[in-house]
């Protein structure tokens, strides 16, 4: 029997979020979110794929909700079988909670691009950009072909040397933490 060597990373990573008071969570939150707003790459895009997060996951309710006010085209992604499929999403108020209890647009209207920047969620992030999220596959999956800048958003301390990236595992090109400076993945 094999063990999964991220296994002890997503404990842990869910366990240092379980342990933010609220606080801190909307501090560091709010820093993320002003990182993500100066890479260029997101902040000059006109359409961008970002997620909607669970209630211990950085909080992306703002940046989604900014992005729309801004006039930017934003797509979410919704569970299908075992993908994720991009979803227009005009306003938060049609997010209805889908599969893994993860809020989810209820459009029609489907992104055909791959060249977008695109915002991922991770438990934990290491500096080659690689993530260990839930074990699913499912962002390793949209991932395989995306051609547009890849951000992953993580506190600072769910960031590791290695989190152990399997074959398939596609690495992010930026990881944003809460701390000034960017955490430069792989050569861009």
């Amino acid at each position: 029997m094999t063990t999964d060597p991220k296994a002890p990373l997503r404990h842990w990573a869910k366990q240092y979020r379980a342990g933010l008071d609220r606080r801190q969570k909307v501090q560091k939150d709010a820093d993320i979110t002003a990182q993500l707003w100066q890479l260029p790459q997101f902040a000059g895009a006109p359409a961008v794929v970002l997620y909607a997060a669970l209630p211990r996951e950085i909080d992306t309710l703002p940046i989604i909700e900014q992005c729309i006010d801004l006039g930017k085209q934003v797509y979410l992604p919704r569970v299908v079988g075992r993908q994720l499929q991009l979803v227009h999403t005009p306003s938060t108020a049609s997010l209805r909670i889908g599969a893994f209890s993860v809020p989810e647009p209820t459009g029609t209207r489907l992104c055909g691009r791959t060249d977008l920047p695109i915002v991922v969620p991770g438990l934990a992030f290491d500096r080659q950009g690689y993530r260990a999220g839930y074990g699913k596959g499912y962002y390793d999956r949209l991932l395989a072909n995306w051609t547009g800048f890849k951000i992953g958003l993580c506190y600072r301390d769910c960031l590791f040397a290695t989190v152990h990236p399997h074959l398939y595992d596609i690495p992010v090109d930026q990881v944003l933490t809460e701390e000034t400076e960017k955490e430069n993945t792989h050569d861009q």
